[in-house]
């Protein structure tokens, strides 16, 4: 299979997944068993939602190293001509996941401070989020604002997508990893920069395995 046919796949079952932990009721489930009884609250408390995305996230991650590669790696490690491919696929999966538990907190955060603007806001932090990163990785502006009006547009379609309900809950954001899962991809096709970080919570992270790949191929 082609790194094309590998990718349409890849979105599939993720975004299969990304569902099935929505509409099966685990995702509220969980919430329920990670979210404690407090006596006054404005949100959703630090610990419940922490706890919620830790294992949200963990869990996406040990998914993830179940890639045909990754175990062949794992267990049958070669020390000489060794293609390293896949052990930069196992360190970007754990970066992404970090990044991801990170933007989820703050997105909630976000909802919870500012619930008549939270998109406006949210909009604000990833611009601002994504230009320390464009300096960073010595991207253009231009390539840079195209990048973030993508994700902007993403997120914007989440709100969309998503009942009103679910704001300044943890499970809005498992909801919107799987609309960013599709429109990641998306954007890779269409040429986004994948030199960017991906900011907005989503279950797709390939571009930045095959840029960091061709960054040790050269």
């Amino acid at each position: 299979m082609n790194a094309r046919g590998a990718g349409i796949v890849s979105v599939a079952i993720h975004v299969a997944l990304g569902l099935t932990f929505v509409h099966s009721g685990a995702a509220a489930w969980l919430w329920e068993r990670v979210e404690r009884d407090v006596g006054w609250r404005t949100g959703p408390t630090a610990v419940g939602t922490l706890s919620y995305f830790a294992i949200y996230w963990g869990a996406w991650t040990i998914l993830s190293f179940c890639h045909p590669e990754i175990i062949r790696r794992i267990w049958r490690p070669e020390t000489s001509n060794a293609d390293h491919s896949a052990y930069l696929r196992m360190t970007h999966v754990v970066a992404h996941a970090g990044r991801a538990l990170v933007a989820s907190c703050i997105v909630l955060a976000i909802q919870v401070l500012l619930p008549a603007v939270w998109l406006a806001g949210a909009l604000a932090t990833l611009l601002l989020a994504m230009l320390v990163n464009a300096y960073i990785v010595r991207e253009s502006v231009r390539r840079t604002m195209t990048a973030w009006a993508w994700s902007g547009a993403g997120l914007a379609l989440a709100t969309l997508l998503i009942h009103p309900w679910f704001v300044g809950q943890p499970q809005f954001v498992v909801r919107l990893a799987v609309v960013m899962t599709v429109w990641d991809w998306l954007g890779e096709r269409a040429g986004v920069s994948r030199r960017l970080t991906r900011l907005v919570p989503s279950l797709y992270s390939g571009s930045g395995c095959i840029a960091d790949h061709e960054r040790v191929a050269r």
